[in-house]
């Protein structure tokens, strides 16, 4: 062993074995600071915020926890949740920041957390040495977390406010952050949202002229305006919250100056000259799709109208819509941020989802699914209403409507049929009478005539509810006692449930076995409803449904056909087309059904 040098303090080092770990301890700390978070970050020398010298880890970030502008420091690492990125921390713990010796994430004795960035006390191991090192949990721009940036641009993107992104964090353990740093972010990442929409509409506007003059040879293009309130309602409160005072007029008023009004009517009388350029008015569709976008990022719940914030909102919205989701990752290069590679990979997802949507909705399949949407939610509500019955209408406290002390709680509402493909079942022509004009009347009369074979049906049926004089004098029907008469003359009447089961047994005993499909002239809004509101309270609509497959109105092909008569009553077509033929007893159900085989 070599000679002790006691005087140096070396202990029982000799002089070259303290310059062989007094090199290897130099050699290890300058390899490691090469690798400072400064130039970790790929992106910060070209970021137009960056600041002209490298931070160190010993200056005080900006983004703080608490109100009273300090960072918040918790012994108690080990609890909760933290955002960390693992590289950024895996360096840090390569070595320490005196002596070069790796370090050790348990045994951390600390932490001091700056938003969603912290920084973890770690001390060296060394037993000569014991420097506390603070090592970062994720890159930074000058004195700023990148995590607390992208927190923002995140905010704006989905439409999130502070409170909504606390009780996420919360959710999910991680420490919340204080509105101050969100704010501080929201206008650094708004100002490059706006730029990026900025770029983006002059893009779109270049685009546009240019589609414009190879199409019609025009440089002027055509611009589809709307216009939203950030506040719904009715009267008064149309106004959004930040105009209910007029801050930027004298005393908060609006103003009322009488050379103003002749200048604003000057104004507007130059449009009205141009009224025929303006009038053209084209499909605001695509409007309604931006608008969308601009309600889920400002919801109309939210008070945004009073800050810049609706303004970056909006200008995410205008970025989204030329560019796709892949404007997020531009908002971050032009702050000096990583875009992400997670980030990247979804916007690049969402933007193939979008293209693909609308390449389905063109079609021809997902139009007439549309239709067939349309057409079913209609039925659902004209089933729903026909099964509430009135409910109000004008000078209804002036009118006589019979309401039961006690009602019956209505049947579920049942799923309406599809409409059948012409040709697939036989036809049988039907009629019904009934005790009014209302929906829910109830049937004094079923007819029903095949087309095929000519075999009828005609059954005279008992009401439960009486007669309204206005219907008498149509049909001729009047009940006395239990005993119905028609013109005057007795018939026989069967109560509506032999009625009905006479009705389903006469069609499944018709020769044709196909399924059979009930035509009417103006039978979807009266005697369809009527005829299954009876059905159903009867029990036997599912019988009913196993002979009938649909119905068919010959109103509507009337129209189609004859586009020129000034009436498609029943009684005005058989006059006009049948006159030379034979005359028939209108509003009697027999002579109905022969008419309309003819």
């Amino acid at each position: 062993m070599g000679k002790v040098n006691k005087r140096r303090g070396i202990g029982f080092k000799s002089q070259k074995q303290q310059r062989k770990l007094d090199n290897v301890l130099h050699s290890l700390q300058d390899r490691w600071s090469t690798f400072s978070i400064f130039s970790e970050h790929i992106y910060f020398q070209r970021s137009r915020y960056a600041v002209s010298t490298p931070y160190t880890l010993s200056d005080v970030a900006d983004d703080i926890i608490i109100d009273n502008s300090q960072p918040r420091t918790d012994i108690d690492w080990r609890k909760g949740r933290r955002v960390v990125e693992l590289s950024v921390l895996a360096d840090g713990l390569r070595s320490c920041e005196e002596c070069g010796i790796p370090l050790h994430l348990s045994h951390c004795v600390g932490i001091i957390t700056y938003g969603l960035g912290a920084f973890l006390k770690v001390p060296c191991s060394n037993t000569d040495c014991h420097h506390i090192n603070k090592i970062a949990t994720g890159k930074k721009h000058g004195r700023v977390w990148d995590a607390n940036t992208k927190l923002a641009t995140a905010m704006i993107h989905t439409g999130m406010n502070t409170s909504q992104v606390n009780n996420f964090l919360a959710a999910i353990n991680i420490p919340p952050v204080s509105e101050k740093v969100i704010t501080n972010r929201m206008k650094e990442a708004g100002l490059s949202v706006e730029e990026i929409a900025k770029e983006s509409m002059q893009e779109a506007i270049s685009e546009e002229r240019l589609l414009t003059h190879e199409k019609q040879g025009a440089d002027a293009i055509t611009a589809s305006v709307d216009a939203g309130w950030q506040k719904r309602g009715s009267g008064r409160s149309y106004d959004s919250l930040s105009e209910s005072r007029y801050k930027s007029l004298p005393f908060g008023k609006p103003l009322s100056c009488e050379s103003l009004r002749l200048a604003l009517e000057q104004l507007f009388e130059a449009y009205r000259k141009q009224c025929r350029k303006l009038a053209f008015l084209g499909s605001t569709q695509g409007n309604e799709a931006f608008n969308k976008s601009v309600s889920s990022k400002a919801p109309k719940s939210l008070h945004l109208s009073a800050s810049a914030n609706l303004n970056y909102r909006v200008a995410s919205s205008v970025a989204q819509k030329n560019q796709g989701h892949e404007y997020l990752l531009k908002v971050h290069k032009n702050i000096g941020l990583s875009p992400g590679k997670f980030t990247r990979q979804r916007a690049i997802l969402n933007d193939i989802r979008r293209a693909k949507r609308k390449a389905l909705a063109n079609t021809r399949e997902a139009r007439k699914r549309r239709l067939n949407r349309k057409l079913e939610r209609g039925n659902k509500l004209t089933s729903a209403e026909v099964r509430e019955g009135p409910t109000y209408e004008p000078g209804v406290e002036f009118n006589d409507l019979e309401v039961d002390d006690v009602e019956a709680i209505p049947p579920p509402n049942y799923p309406p049929l599809k409409s059948p493909p012409l040709g697939s079942g036989s036809y049988v022509y039907f009629d019904l009478e009934a005790t009014g004009f209302e929906r829910d009347s109830h049937i004094t009369q079923i007819a029903a005539l095949d087309e095929d074979s000519d075999e009828y049906l005609c059954t005279y049926v008992i009401p439960q509810k009486p007669i309204s004089t206005q219907a008498s004098k149509v049909t001729g029907l009047a009940l006395n006692g239990t005993t119905l008469h028609h013109n005057g003359k007795a018939v026989k009447a069967v109560s509506i449930q032999e009625a009905l089961q006479d009705l389903i047994s006469f069609l499944g005993n018709l020769p044709s076995k196909k399924p059979k499909i009930l035509v009417g002239h103006n039978i979807k809004s009266y005697d369809c409803p009527i005829l299954m509101n009876a059905l159903r309270n009867c029990n036997i609509d599912d019988r009913f449904e196993e002979e009938v497959i649909g119905f068919l109105d010959t109103m509507k092909l009337f129209r189609l056909s004859f586009p020129s008569q000034k009436s498609y009553f029943q009684q005005h077509l058989s006059k006009v087309l049948l006159a030379e033929y034979f005359t028939y007893e209108a509003h009697n159900a027999l002579e109905d059904v022969q008419t309309q085989k003819l």
